[in-house]
């Protein structure tokens, strides 16, 4: 005669001390990695502990970011141009302020691109008190009439203005992403603890690089097109290159461009431990061999004293004439 085994339900009250106990063990072996095996519902708990997690680094992160008053450091910004098969290297000094008001005082150390190397740039928030020297002789005659809303943009084509500068930027495309679908947002977020920094890699595995945006109001450009869509302004004089229209070209009611449907396709950002800023950030567009953006902050020193208005004032740069 065969036997037979009926396994039957827990009740809901040992179910919850099930679980109440496999937490507390794994808890007291350091992490939740091995409550997983012990669980019927491994997945759905070793899933929901990992979204907590993504949730309370990013807040952390984001009201680390929130606090910077001031900062120094080397920036290595690595970008990629075009059809290029490498990336293209500067590294800036900065001196930066960011509250009250957005300033910045950068001096180019190094750079892959040619006459670069020993510019300068004040950039205080008023445009009369913004001054360059040094930069590329095609800007001559032309910087006084590159603002815009009170932002420089001090050189065409590149992938990011001056007021990008530091970690305010990167967090609202973050805050504006995660507000769209907060739940899929943080599903897609996938967190790996080093010893000195978190690595978050945000997903985004339905990126493509074919939506349509059509001009809807006189006065919209490339630049404030990206702003407003939250995607990268150089991304978008790529994918549109051959309508011959630079960043703040007045673009015609009804045009249509080609846009990215988000920012990245993946991001990775070394979030620091210390200070739970992103210092180094990489990120992937449909190319997953070469990153579009590379940016990494060293020698970064968070709200230095012995900041004051001569760090940007227009005397920084003239004594050097």
């Amino acid at each position: 005669m065969a036997l037979k085994f009926t396994l039957k339900p827990l009740s809901q009250k040992y179910f919850i001390i099930r679980l109440i106990l496999i937490y507390l063990f794994s808890f007291c072996c350091g992490g939740y990695y091995f409550a997983a095996p012990l669980t019927f519902d491994s997945t759905i708990l070793y899933k929901a502990h990992k979204e907590i997690s993504a949730k309370e680094i990013l807040y952390k992160m984001y009201g680390a970011c929130d606090a910077v008053t001031a900062f120094s450091s080397d920036l290595i910004k690595e970008e990629r141009f075009d059809a290029e098969k490498k990336l293209r290297r500067t590294k800036l000094t900065i001196k930066a302020s960011t509250q009250p008001d957005f300033k910045v005082a950068v001096t180019i150390t190094d750079s892959d691109a040619l006459g670069e190397t020993g510019s300068e740039l004040v950039f205080p928030a008023k445009k009369d008190t913004a001054c360059l020297k040094g930069w590329r002789s095609a800007l001559e005659g032309k910087y006084h009439n590159i603002f815009q809303d009170e932002v420089i943009r001090a050189k065409d084509k590149e992938h990011h203005t001056f007021s990008h500068i530091g970690f305010q930027y990167l967090v609202s495309i973050m805050r504006y992403y995660q507000s769209r679908d907060s739940s899929k947002y943080y599903k897609a977020i996938v967190v790996d603890e080093k010893e000195s920094y978190y690595e978050v890699t945000i997903n985004d595995i339905a990126y493509h690089e074919n939506s349509t945006y059509q001009v809807r109001r006189t006065g919209e450009t490339i630049v404030s097109i990206a702003d407003a869509l939250h995607i990268n302004q150089f991304k978008v004089w790529e994918l549109n290159k051959d309508k011959h229209i630079d960043y703040l070209t007045p673009l015609k009611i009804s045009q249509s461009l080609r846009v990215p449907s988000s920012y990245a396709r993946k991001t990775i950002l070394y979030v620091d431990k210390d200070t739970f800023l992103p210092l180094t950030q990489i990120i992937y567009d449909n190319n997953a061999a070469i990153p579009y953006e590379k940016y990494t902050f060293e020698e970064f020193r968070l709200n230095p004293a012995g900041f004051s208005k001569e760090t940007y004032s227009i005397n920084i740069i003239s004594n050097h004439k």
